[in-house]
């Protein structure tokens, strides 16, 4: 009187192996057997930055081992380098094209250089930042110092 597990048509297989040795890198391991990875939602998918079912970005590595381990996608920084656009937009729209460029690298799979881009844009915006906090506190100087001259 065994029933035998089915998953989407096909003969369910073990549940997930748990890797001891991932290290410090938080990720989410799952066997590479098809019927599982339907299942499971993961799909290799460099194109959209997500894996189907998971609303989280994320990029899919495979080995040839029967693991698969599925790491969270480079941040790209659009927000930072948004808000730095009201401190010194000059800086800051480098920032953005930077970011812009981070993602189509993810788009296209290209995850070492959309991290690149997203690291590039993150210290250009935080540099816009910076500038624009500068040029605040030097004008407001000068114009303390102005004032007070014009009034001795």
């Amino acid at each position: 009187m065994e029933e035998q597990k089915t998953l989407l048509g096909k003969e369910a297989g073990p549940p997930p192996a748990y890797c001891a040795d991932v290290g410090a890198q938080p990720a989410m391991i799952a066997p590479s057997t098809p019927a599982y990875q339907q299942a499971a939602g993961y799909q290799y998918n460099y194109g959209s930055g997500q894996t189907a079912g998971n609303t989280h970005p994320a990029a899919a590595y495979t080995s040839q081992s029967h693991v698969t381990v599925v790491h969270a996608a480079p941040r790209d920084y659009m927000a930072l380098a948004a808000l730095a656009m009201c401190f010194c937009w000059p800086l800051a729209l480098f920032a953005l094209f930077k970011s812009c460029e981070s993602q189509e690298a993810l788009r296209q799979g290209d995850i070492p250089r959309a991290a690149m881009n997203g690291d590039m844009a993150k210290r250009l915006a935080i540099g816009a930042i910076i500038t624009g906090c500068v040029i605040v506190v030097v004008a407001v100087v000068i114009n303390f110092a102005l004032i007070s001259a014009a009034t001795d």
